[in-house]
């Protein structure tokens, strides 16, 4: 109980308090998040194995942040639908959906050498703001 404490506390913001939902696990872990006005649902998380967050979706603004694969993409190197990571659990495709239709709003790809160092950042849709 004291874990769910510290959330709601450090949820509050601006006056506004945030609700916390718990997931349907025995892992406490959060499912969803409202508004304290009793309409305004904030996200819903899912999750895959015991922290990973896989994807977040927020009704309000009809977006999402994902790390599984879209439409007819291939399967990841791996085998599975998780495309956002790779073998070693570092993110290598994070992206921000709309929810309605799949479309990236913002789509950043990373690589990575041999010693975990990161050789780039790619942002797949302002391709301005990629960083070497």
């Amino acid at each position: 109980m004291a874990k769910w404490k510290f959330y709601r506390d450090i949820l509050k913001r601006r006056g506004r308090k945030l609700t916390l939902g718990k997931a349907d696990d025995f892992l406490s872990r959060i499912g969803s998040l409202f508004d304290n006005d009793g309409t305004t649902h904030a996200a819903d998380y899912s999750y895959v194995g015991m922290n990973r967050t896989v994807q977040v979706r927020s009704p309000q603004p009809g977006t999402g942040l994902t790390y599984i694969k879209q439409g007819s993409e291939p399967n990841s190197p791996g085998g599975d639908q998780y495309t956002g990571w790779d073998q070693f659990s570092r993110v290598v495709d994070q992206r921000w959906i709309v929810t309605s239709t799949a479309a990236a709003l913002e789509r950043i790809q990373y690589g990575f050498d041999q010693a975990n160092n990161r050789l780039y950042r790619a942002n797949t849709v302002a391709e301005g703001l990629s960083a070497a």
